[in-house]
Formats: structure tokens, C-alpha cells, sequence
């Protein structure tokens, strides 16, 4: 099967993390696997030497069909319904005739996304006018209408914990697909306090994910 991973940004993203993961183990099945990006291809580090094939938007809609077999996606995992993200698998699907199904991946409550960023509420947002969302709003951020419809036009949907699945709509199956980790990993000897340089007496704790406009007053 040719599949089609599209990120929401380029391969420096903590997304890539899990994405990078999902296409390395379906590559060792025997799949196909693309990871789309909008821009910073260049950020695939060469050493990683990935089984799957890094992309940029434009040049999947230049050319759809750049899986081996000479032939475009069957299937399509998009990674957030950001506008980005839309935009270019919309544009894909109309390329092809729209022959991929599409799946859609939660992995961040949107709508706070949107009302942290604009400091409006999302009743609000769906108020404005179009051209007003889209002065005020950011192609990496979901759109508060557009997302939703986005949504209802995917096969499934995949969420990275169970309440996020409250947004996908009434008819579209869900499935919580929790990110991969691999296991090699867990071979290398741990760090010890005094190699870190931790007295015995602090506490350490450990965030894995990142800090942006959504989360720093918490952090």
C-alpha cells in the first residue's frame, strides 16, 4: 500500500517523532511510505537514513504519483486538521481524482489552540466573517469552521488520547493510537544522578513534550 503521511510542519517538529516511528515500522511491512512536509525538507537529518521518502507539499501536487510503483497515495494520514494541512490534502485528493482515504490525527485539543492564540473564545471565532478569520489567523493553526468540515470529510479519524475523539464527528470511526516508541532504546544504560549532576535530595521532573503559546503560562 502507498501511504502518505502529511505533517503540519517541517521534520524538526516533535510530530515527526511519532509520524517517523508509524512510516518506519509500515515500511518494514512492505508498505510505501511518504512523509509530506510544507517546507525545511532539508531538516531530515542525513544520518537518519529513514526507509520512508521526505517531501515537500509542492512537490507531491507537482507530481502525485512519486511512490515507487509509479502510482499516488492510497491512503493518507494527516497529521492535524491545521489549514496547511487541509489546504494541500485537498489540493492532493483533487489531483488524484480522490482516490486516497483519508485519516485524520488529533494530537492537540484545537480549539484551545485558537482561543489561546487570538485570545477570543471559539464562539467568537465561528462569529467572525471569513475574511476577518483569515487576517487574524495563521496557515500552521486550524481554522474554527473549516477544521471541522475538514473532519467530517475523513474515512477516520486517529486521536492520541481518548477525549479528543469528542471532536470527531457522529459517523466517522475513531481509533487512539498512542505514539510509538522504539524499543532499541531501552538497551542504552540509564543516566545517573551524579552523572547529570542531581543531588540525591532534588526531585526531578520531566516534561516531554514542548513549550509554546498554549502552554507557557503553565510551564
Amino acid at each position: 500500500m502507498n501511504i502518505l503521511f502529511v505533517n503540519y510542519g517541517d521534520f524538526t517538529t516533535n510530530s515527526l517523532n511519532h509520524i517517523g516511528g508509524f512510516a518506519e515500522a509500515l515500511c518494514a511491512k512492505g508498505h510505501a511510505c511518504i512523509v509530506a512536509v510544507p517546507s525545511g525538507k532539508e531538516t531530515l537529518p542525513a544520518s537518519l537514513r529513514p526507509a520512508y521518502k521526505a517531501a515537500l507539499y509542492s512537490e507531491l501536487l507537482a507530481k502525485p504519483a512519486a511512490f515507487p510503483d509509479g502510482k499516488p497515495a492510497d491512503l493518507i494520514h494527516a497529521w492535524t486538521p491545521r489549514e496547511c494541512v487541509r489546504k494541500f490534502v485537498v489540493a492532493y485528493q483533487a489531483a488524484t481524482v480522490g482516490r486516497a482515504r483519508l485519516i485524520l490525527h488529533l494530537e492537540d485539543n484545537e480549539e484551545v489552540l485558537l482561543s489561546s492564540f487570538t485570545k477570543k473564545s471559539i464562539a467568537e471565532l465561528r462569529a467572525a466573517s471569513f475574511s476577518d478569520l483569515d487576517d487574524l489567523l495563521s496557515d500552521k493553526l486550524p481554522h474554527p469552521i473549516r477544521y471541522r468540515l475538514f473532519l467530517r470529510l475523513a474515512d477516520a479519524a486517529t486521536v492520541i488520547v481518548d477525549r479528543l475523539a469528542e471532536f470527531v464527528p457522529e459517523g466517522v470511526p475513531s481509533h487512539v493510537v498512542w505514539p510509538g516508541v522504539d524499543a532499541r532504546y531501552f538497551g542504552a544504560a540509564p543516566l545517573t544522578r551524579e552523572e547529570l549532576g542531581i543531588p540525591a535530595n532534588e526531585k526531578i521532573l520531566v516534561f516531554t513534550g514542548s513549550t509554546t503559546f498554549a502552554n507557557e503560562e503553565e510551564m
